[in-house]
């Protein structure tokens, strides 16, 4: 009986150390961060927007290649190839953009981490990301005057419909008198 007694204890003692001894922090802490796998998701959208343009620059030099000297749409297709090729190095760009901001991003995490860990408080933080929808919000906002502000026509059109109304009503004030 004292032998159970003592194995019970011990084994109450291990796990309560066990219990009390777990808490370790994150290795990947980044795996759990929201806008590191959004920039991640980015830089996917945009390694396939990448081999899409691609495809497209090659199908149309191939198109061009069948053409002869003297086409017609020679002119439109070689045209066509040097925009697509300037999306296509815009689009170049933003991979490696995403790819340095998502590495950034990584190496923050694992400091953040540990200081909340430390301090025994949540993370990743919720204004943080918050913050993060916004700004993105705002960088992908349209900066097109019209498409911000309601139209004004139905306010123009009242005030070039007034005067005619005016003009209409003084008529028939005058052939009011005139009776």
């Amino acid at each position: 009986m004292n032998r159970i007694k003592k194995a019970f204890i011990y084994g109450a003692y291990i796990f309560v150390l066990l219990l009390a001894g777990c808490e370790e922090p994150m290795e990947n802490p980044e795996s759990i961060d929201p806008i590191y796998s959004d920039l991640l998701n980015l830089k996917k959208k945009a390694a396939d927007d990448l081999n899409s343009e691609t495809d497209r620059i090659r199908e149309l030099n191939d198109e061009l290649s069948k053409l002869q000297p003297h086409d017609i749409n020679k002119r439109r297709l070689q045209r066509e190839i040097y925009n697509r090729e300037k999306n296509r190095v815009q689009i170049e760009q933003m991979v490696l953009y995403y790819d340095v901001r998502a590495q950034q991003r990584k190496r923050y995490d694992k400091i953040e981490y540990l200081k909340a860990f430390r301090a025994k408080k949540t993370w990743p933080d919720p204004e943080e990301y918050r913050a993060y929808k916004n700004q993105l919000k705002l960088k992908n906002a349209s900066r097109n005057w019209g498409n911000r502000i309601p139209p004004l026509t139905r306010y123009l059109k009242k005030q070039v419909d007034a005067p005619e109304t005016a003009k209409k009503e003084k008529a028939s004030a005058k052939e009011g008198e005139e009776e």
